[in-house]
């Protein structure tokens, strides 16, 4: 797990029990086959301070961070999403 992964899913709780207890699916966050943790976009928007519909749009668009397509749902993978967020740094107040 990435150091994003852990700051998200840290002390995290839900109905009193950790987030390690609980089935990831229903947050919206699930652990694939390849060992990543994927969010699905409405978390991935919340993780990020966005809107969900900005990132179906920029989708939409082929702008935004990477996703993948598993069956009819779109995931993002944590990883990408913070690689993506340092790439939209910029210097100055503009």
């Amino acid at each position: 797990m990435s150091a994003g992964t852990d700051l998200l899913l840290s002390g995290f709780q839900w109905r009193g029990q950790r987030m390690d207890q609980v089935s990831r699916g229903v947050l919206g966050v699930s652990k694939k086959s390849d060992g990543g943790i994927h969010l699905t976009t409405k978390v991935a928007a919340s993780h990020l301070g966005l809107s969900h519909r900005s990132l179906e749009r920029w989708r939409d668009q082929g702008r935004g961070p990477a996703c993948r397509r598993f069956g009819r749902k779109w995931l993002y993978h944590i990883d990408d999403l913070d690689d993506w967020s340092r790439s939209q740094r910029r210097d100055g107040g503009r």
